[in-house]
């Protein structure tokens, strides 16, 4: 037998210090948990209540009172934010002498903020964002140090219940058998007829029955599915189909391979009518094209469009034409020599006619050889002329001054004694008197000055003859200055970035043989342009010309060259290839399309429809089990239901003792189709549920009534007399309280049970009338016991 032995929480709900509440009397079969509202009576059946079933029930209930769209900023079960949640629960098994410590432990740092819903700490998520432990050590109980723990699952606890091999969930059960709750003790009697009768399907003991049941539901509802699924593609199909002929498989496009021109045209069944539908309006198109489209209309609109945009529209095009005709390997380097000639003539002009001339003057405009070796003899002469007076001059003009200023200090001190005035103060000669001595020194002067003066005029003559050639010189630069125009970068960039527009541009005069007519002799160029103004006039010209002239003569019918695209593509625009094909072909490619789509279309169909021949045949025999199986199930269900009527009609009866429709309450169940409704109806002959006769009281007394009825009947598990719950003096009056407690001890004394009264006296009293009765009650202070744990 299980018993609850203690429970212990700290900082959960209204509780911030541990507390611990002890059960583990084991001659106390009664707990009474009295005290004023508010000090933590219903925090206790949540403990045992999260700790059992992993659930709060009553915060399910109100998931819809607020809104989740925002996060909370702690969990609504916690007392102080910041610290650990810890809820502990102690099993004692005497069957097997097993202590069994169920730990909730909520760590404020490591735990999950959300686990269900979207946002941190919606009430709704609160079970899922515990850690749960399970242990067999009582030491586990008082030390909370969970590192050697490892967390368990629901099923683990379900285990300890109802053993390893049942498939029981304790949060089907607990609320049924075990706990009967303040807020909401009736919300089973509220639940719809169909939910009420499945809540109570645990109850008949064919969970294996019901298993295999619904494996045959679900086998019944695949195979119906696959059924009306073949039965949909075999209508599809027999509606796509035509009537059609069997063609003969002609290729039509010889040179290219497309998928409608395939001997197998069509992939797969589930495309192929998507496939046809295209085939044949391709074809349709195909033959509208080979009805109406003009391929000389289509050469038209080419040579209409390559002009119109490769030509008129481009500039650097239109230049390249001009150019073509006077376009030579040597055109830009003769054009860039008679540029550079021009700047050497004019560079010649400027200079001064007395300058010697360098012999690229001459190679450029006196190329003769003897030119430039007679000019040669008059540079050189003038050369060694302007050395010679270059040494001798600057030696003649040195000895004259230094003549000149020693005859001067010689007049200074010539009447000196020691002076003799007739000598020569130079070299000492003796002279007859001082004015002969100043006679000769002026004579050897104009001698040295003599020999200077024909130098110089030997120069001037050959100074003439060089201005000579220089005329000659500057007479040709101007003539060829007179004879040629500087030709502009521009240009000359046009003409050397002709050889990459060469290939098109001669493309494009055998396309147009008119730009090699007479037509162009008054626009092309005669000579080479020398500025770009000359070359975008003429192209202004030629532009007109061929807008007047060719492209005139090119426009074309748009009308007759519709659906182009499919000449280019299936007849890659060849005019030979079109003409090829006729209408008889395209219309027997269709034939041959439509009977390769019925032919797969039958194949399919014949499989199909064995196929669903085959599935109907199952099906039937499955219907046929699974009739007999629900009629079995559902006759042994209402067989059960039976069994609870006269209990539950007997402690409804003694319990509602002041009810004036009737004695008690009656219980009956129908099948309808696939579920067993249950209805709760008064004595009366009225067939409305309870929910429409009694008050809430009295419906919270019907549901304790029912949970008593079940535990009585069904007796779901022995192992585990458990029951709770809190405060019934709420909806019960004395006499209420007075008939429940001659239940209790006359059917439940084996029983552990968990009451709680927020009123001192009916605690009193109902431990008087359980202890005159042998039940041994403890009546539990909680205001006291939580008040002395937060003080310790």
């Amino acid at each position: 037998m299980i018993k609850l032995k203690k429970i212990s929480l700290q900082n959960f709900k209204g509780i911030k210090s541990k507390t611990i509440f002890d059960f583990n009397d084991s001659n106390v079969q009664v707990n009474i948990l009295s005290g004023p509202n508010g000090f933590g009576k219903t925090t206790i059946f949540d403990v045992i209540e999260i700790c059992l079933t992993g659930e709060f029930k009553r915060i399910n209930l109100f998931e819809n009172v607020q809104k989740k769209t925002n996060n909370k900023n702690k969990p609504f079960f916690q007392n102080t934010d910041n610290e650990d949640v810890i809820l502990k629960l102690w099993l004692h098994d005497s069957t097997s002498n097993t202590e069994y410590i169920i730990i909730k432990f909520y760590d404020d740092d490591e735990s999950p903020t959300k686990k269900v819903f979207g946002r941190d700490f919606i009430p709704g998520d609160a079970g899922n964002i515990f850690t749960t432990f399970l242990s067999t050590n009582p030491t586990h109980f008082s030390e909370d140090d969970f590192s050697e723990l490892s967390p368990t699952q629901q099923d683990q606890i379900n285990a300890i219940i109802y053993g390893a091999d049942s498939r029981v969930d304790l949060s089907s059960v607990y609320y049924l058998f075990n706990y009967i709750q303040q807020e909401d003790s009736i919300y089973f009697l509220r639940k719809n007829e169909d939910d009420k009768g499945a809540s109570l399907g645990f109850l008949f003991n064919i969970e294996k029955e019901e298993g295999e049941k619904q494996k045959l539901q679900e086998l019944k509802d695949t195979l119906t599915r696959q059924q009306t699924g073949i039965d949909e593609q075999i209508n599809q199909l027999r509606d796509s189909l035509q009537d059609s002929e069997t063609g003969e498989y002609k290729k039509l496009l010889q040179e290219k391979d497309f998928d409608f021109d395939l001997e197998l045209p069509f992939r797969n069944l589930d495309s192929a009518k998507e496939q046809l539908n295209y085939y044949q309006d391709l074809l349709s198109k195909l033959l509208l094209l080979r009805n109406n489209f003009s391929p000389d209309e289509y050469e038209k609109s080419v040579r209409y469009h390559k002009l119109n945009n490769e030509v008129l529209a481009n500039e650097q095009i239109l230049k390249a034409i001009l150019i073509k005709p006077i376009y030579s390997t040597e055109l830009v380097e003769t054009l860039e020599t008679i540029n550079s000639k021009l700047a050497k003539a004019r560079e010649f002009l400027e200079t001064s006619n007395t300058t010697f001339i360098k012999k690229e003057y001459f190679d450029l405009f006196l190329p003769e050889n003897q030119e430039y070796s007679d000019y040669l003899v008059f540079e050189n002469s003038i050369k060694d002329i302007n050395r010679d007076l270059g040494d001798i001059g600057r030696i003649i003009s040195e000895i004259n001054s230094d003549r000149n200023k020693i005859l001067e200090e010689f007049n200074k001190i010539k009447h000196t004694d020691h002076i003799i005035e007739t000598n020569c103060p130079l070299c000492d000669s003796s002279f007859d008197s001082f004015e002969s001595l100043e006679s000769a020194i002026q004579s050897k002067t104009f001698s040295l000055e003599l020999y200077n003066a024909q130098k110089l005029q030997q120069k001037t003559e050959l100074e003439e003859s060089l201005k000579a050639v220089h005329a000659k010189i500057a007479d040709s630069a101007k003539l060829f200055i007179s004879n040629n125009k500087v030709t502009e970068q521009t240009v000359i960039a046009l003409f050397r970035g002709f050889t990459n527009l060469r290939d098109l541009t001669d493309q494009i005069f055998e396309s147009y043989p008119i730009l090699n007519s007479e037509l162009l002799n008054e626009i092309n160029f005669l000579q080479p342009p020398t500025t770009l103004a000359e070359i975008v006039e003429k192209q202004a010209l030629l532009k007109f010309f061929l807008e007047q002239t060719l492209l005139a003569e090119l426009v074309y019918n748009e009308l007759l060259i519709e659906n182009k695209h499919l000449y280019i593509q299936y007849f890659d625009a060849d005019k030979e290839k079109f003409s090829i094909i006729t209408n008889e072909m395209i219309l027997e490619k269709a034939i041959y399309l439509s009977g390769s789509y019925a032919l797969m279309v039958n194949t399919r169909l014949t499989f199909l429809q064995t196929r669903l021949d085959k599935l109907s045949e199952l099906l039937n025999k499955i219907h046929r089990i699974y009739n007999k199986i629900h009629k079995t199930i559902q006759d042994h269900k209402a067989e059960m239901i039976e069994r609870i009527k006269v209990p539950f009609y007997i402690y409804s009866g003694k319990i509602l003792q002041s009810y004036q429709q009737g004695l008690g309450i009656f219980v009956e169940i129908h099948s309808t189709g696939q579920s067993n409704n249950v209805r709760f109806k008064t004595g009366n002959y009225s067939d409305h549920d309870i929910v429409y006769h009694l008050s809430s009281g009295q419906m919270a007394v019907v549901s304790l009534a029912f949970c008593l009825s079940l535990n009585k009947v069904y007796n779901t598990n022995d192992n585990f007399k458990f029951l709770s719950i809190d405060d019934p003096v709420q909806t019960m009056d004395d006499l209420n309280i007075h008939t429940f407690i001659e239940l209790v001890r006359n059917d439940f004394i084996d029983y552990q049970i968990l009451l709680s009264t927020h009123d001192d006296f009916t605690s009193r009293y109902i431990k008087y009338k359980f202890d005159k009765f042998n039940m041994s009650t403890d009546i539990k202070n909680i205001q006291q016991i939580v008040l002395e744990s937060s003080i310790n």
